[in-house]
């Protein structure tokens, strides 16, 4: 689980210096570039959410799995 925060916090950090530096200068937010940035850096954020989601969803289930259990085989031996 640490791996994947890492992986996040890294991903998030891009996100950050990338916004920063592509951040239209003298433009409002409400206007054509300052909306348009606004909208990238949003779903950009939305995704790493999303994928930082599905990552520990499935870090859990992996977690709940009993490998190499299989009680069929336990119902077919014989005493």
């Amino acid at each position: 689980m640490r791996r994947i925060y890492t992986r996040i916090l890294l991903l998030l950090l891009y996100v950050v210096v990338l916004g920063y530096v592509l951040y239209p200068r003298g433009a409002s937010l409400g206007e054509g570039e300052g909306l348009r940035w606004l909208l990238v850096m949003g779903g950009s954020l939305l995704l790493v959410v999303l994928l930082f989601l599905l990552l520990r969803y499935r870090e859990k289930k992996r977690e709940s799995y009993d490998y190499g259990y299989y009680p069929k085989e336990e119902e077919k031996k014989e005493p």
